[in-house]
């Protein structure tokens, strides 16, 4: 199993027409496996990867969840490529992508996927100013 909350998409070479993924890969999310594609678009005169991935092993075919990922304008070299979002079940994470290349030649992106924030909890003397205090 890949690193928690990450991915690789690599370039599909087989792709026949445009109905195929541009790339495809593996995604592992708050530790369940994922099959991921993206295709190649252009969003206004724009870049931008349409993100579509299911669970393994699942029968779904409309898939788990979707997102997308468009050109980052970097300033340092350390910034991603990519930066972009996915949704799972009314969830919305945060991803970025990294150009690389792998051992054997092949260029793929490599995503960090980013959890959303849980939400801050005020405490009881916040939420209620005539509360009883402990003094």
């Amino acid at each position: 199993m890949a690193r928690d909350n990450s991915a690789a998409l690599f370039t599909n070479e087989k792709a026949e027409s445009e109905d195929d993924p541009y790339a495809s890969g593996v995604m592992t999310l708050e530790g369940k496996e994922y099959y991921l594609d993206a295709w190649k678009i252009k969003e206004d005169g724009q870049d931008q990867l349409d993100i579509r991935f299911k669970a393994k092993g699942s029968s779904k075919k409309s898939g788990d969840g979707d997102g997308f990922m468009k050109r980052n304008q970097k300033t340092a070299d350390k910034h991603p490529d990519w930066k972009g979002e996915i949704q799972k079940g009314g969830t919305k994470y945060k991803i970025a992508g990294w150009r690389r290349q792998s051992q054997k030649g092949l260029w793929y992106l490599s995503l960090a996927i980013e959890l959303p924030e849980a939400p801050k909890t005020q405490s009881k003397q916040e939420d209620d100013p005539n509360a009883d205090y402990p003094f």
